[in-house]
């Protein structure tokens, strides 16, 4: 039961409760734990910081493919809209992608490349299934053939349950 884990979780953590959201999108810090709370990675798949003002910095070395940031989710099913705002060079933000998934099934639910800073900007819009008790949302890169750099800033982000469904 994944949302008993959460509300658990969040008692234990000292953290207010946040159904059908990301926790801390804002990217300030939190001692809460995984993996309700931010994973970010530094290693040599590269490194995914938090810059303050609500931004994180992410540097994809672009050598090897790499998980950089992720959360477990506890999603109701509806549709949701996943929007950001993603500063840096478009073109090599294209080895860097945005998904959400179905823990158990593995489904994806949205992808989302970095270098369609446009289409984050709008935002992108996914179902959840009733059978999806919890979805992973990670920012993963993908090394190209030939091996180049991806520096990007990401800020705005925000998950909302769209209106109207579900």
């Amino acid at each position: 039961d994944y949302a008993l884990a959460r509300q658990t979780w969040a008692r234990l953590a000292h953290v207010a409760p946040t159904p059908d959201s990301i926790f801390d999108p804002e990217f300030k810090g939190s001692a809460a734990p995984q993996p309700f709370n931010w994973t970010l990675t530094s290693s040599t798949a590269g490194l995914a910081e938090p810059q303050g003002g609500g931004r994180l910095h992410v540097l994809f070395y672009g050598q090897e493919d790499g998980l950089l940031a992720g959360q477990l989710l506890v999603l109701s099913p509806g549709r949701y809209r996943l929007a950001m705002r993603v500063d840096g060079e478009a073109a090599r933000a294209a080895t860097l992608k945005w998904t959400v998934s179905c823990v158990r099934s593995g489904q994806v639910l949205l992808s989302l490349a970095l270098s369609d800073a446009r289409r984050a900007a709008q935002g992108v819009e996914f179902d959840v299934p009733a059978d999806c008790g919890a979805q992973n949302l990670q920012l993963a890169g993908s090394a190209p053939e030939l091996p180049q750099q991806a520096d990007v800033t990401i800020s705005g982000l925000s998950l909302a349950r769209v209106p109207g469904n579900g």
